[in-house]
């Protein structure tokens, strides 16, 4: 299972963070009743940077998302970058 973490600010993942949703995905599995096959593998994936002092890392994390949908060429993990349609490619 895979974990796509969508980096902005183009920083370390934070562990605690890691281990919160590891936990909650093992959890979900057992509910369902279903085994974990392997471990969980987190991808992080560089995207827009905002600029320092910004507060538009909503809009930044959301144009990421959409843009990452809507290219169905792309496969963000091979790629391990996203680009905005205006055509500059953050990496």
């Amino acid at each position: 299972m895979d974990v796509y973490w969508l980096d902005s600010l183009h920083g370390e993942t934070q562990s605690e963070l890691k281990i919160l949703v590891n936990n909650v995905l093992m959890a979900y599995k057992m509910i369902q009743g279903t085994k974990i096959h392997k471990m969980i593998c987190w991808q992080c994936i560089k995207g827009p940077r905002q600029p320092n002092g910004s507060l538009t890392c909503g809009f930044y994390a959301m144009r990421f998302m959409k843009d990452m949908m809507e290219d169905s060429e792309q496969t963000v993990a091979a790629k391990n970058t996203i680009s905005f349609k205006c055509g500059l490619i953050f990496s």
